[in-house]
């Protein structure tokens, strides 16, 4: 252009964008616990006390408690949890069972699970997931006795 002078800049058009939109993600839904396989686990387990693992004998562990902690391993909690496994409430429990509960400070627990190991043993602990975090071995069926009918 003759005499120097610019052709004045265009300014880029804004365009109003917008939001983009994204793919709709599928909810998140709880696992089912029931289609899980039973797990187990010993970091939480109470070695004193009525019911602590120290009173189990090693023949116990090794011959009767382990071997049928692994064959519940093979097995979902929909198979195992009923009948003779099965939750127990806090008001359920014993009074020396809630007492040493809030001796550990686990006063925060409203039930535990129980596993029928035989006739009279039972296994507590806590449920979290398909996890059973071991608390307690009960070879005499103390922490929730059940009374027999027509006994």
């Amino acid at each position: 252009m003759p005499g120097g002078s610019k052709k004045p800049r265009k300014r880029a058009r804004q365009v109003e964008r917008l939001p983009e939109k994204r793919p709709k993600r599928p909810k998140q839904v709880e696992p089912n616990v029931h289609s899980m396989n039973f797990q187990w686990r010993v970091d939480a387990i109470d070695l004193e006390g009525d019911w602590g693992w120290r009173r189990a004998t090693i023949e116990e562990l090794f011959k009767k408690i382990i071997p049928k902690l692994h064959q519940f391993e093979t097995i979902t909690w929909g198979e195992l949890e009923g009948g003779n496994h099965h939750f127990v409430g806090w008001d359920q429990l014993c009074r020396a069972a809630q007492k040493r509960l809030e001796e550990l400070g686990r006063e925060d627990i409203s039930e535990l699970f129980s596993l029928r190991m035989d006739s009279r043993a039972r296994i507590w602990g806590q449920r979290d997931v398909s996890r059973l975090n071991l608390l307690w071995w009960d070879p005499d069926h103390q922490v929730c006795p059940s009374h027999m009918r027509h006994t």
